[in-house]
């Protein structure tokens, strides 16, 4: 999708009705959430909260407006130059910085579809599919969304899926996590090493 296609879709969601301009808009910022929360993303929380319990919820909620901040600002600078980050390191810092810049991405791009692939593979052996389909599977699903250009398609495939992530608040329900733990843990932080690098992240 370019700039300008998604300059035009901004345009035509807000001329619609106010509950189809909401998802309209919403929508493509759902899509970038699911990004974060892949096996990969799922497995480093779960080993972060096993380690430091509640402790890493007040950094979390720390971060959160840093994230709406850069986020904001490369959506900002994408629709206003209509170039995108590789173009505008390239124009201001010249090819030396771009190529550096774009060798960095793609390196963990790399690392991003591996881990990715494992988890498929190992979500796959949890319901008993041989890791190999699985992972054939997930190639041509891929595949078909950026070859074919049916993004919309796999997008509303995607919002359905991203239904079950609701799940997660249904379990911290039936979890019954101790009140009394969760602020003595907000008033404390202990730095781990868990963390997870995204291309999606980088500004």
């Amino acid at each position: 999708m370019t700039v300008t296609s998604s300059v035009r879709s901004i345009a035509a969601a807000l001329r619609a009705p106010a509950v189809t301009r909401w998802l309209r808009v919403i929508g493509p910022a759902w899509i970038v959430m699911l990004a974060d929360v892949d096996a990969p993303s799922v497995i480093t929380a779960g080993q972060g909260g096993t380690s430091a319990g509640y402790a890493l919820l007040l950094p979390l909620f720390a971060i959160v407006p840093l994230l709406f901040l850069v986020q904001e600002m490369t959506s900002r600078l994408a629709l206003a130059t209509g170039k995108g980050h590789a173009e505008l390191v390239r124009d201001r810092y010249g090819s030396g910085w771009a190529a550096v810049s774009v060798l960095g991405m793609a390196v963990i791009n790399f690392v991003a579809y591996v881990s990715e692939f494992a988890g498929i593979a190992l979500g796959a052996a949890i319901l008993g599919i041989p890791a190999p389909v699985a992972i054939v599977g997930a190639l041509v699903l891929h595949a078909g969304a950026v070859l074919t250009g049916g993004y919309s398609v796999f997008e509303r495939g995607a919002l359905v899926l991203s239904l079950a992530l609701f799940s997660f608040v249904v379990l911290a329900v039936v979890g019954r996590p101790d009140l009394g733990h969760l602020v003595s843990d907000l008033t404390r932080f202990r730095a781990t090493s868990h963390t997870t690098t995204s291309p999606w992240s980088w500004p």
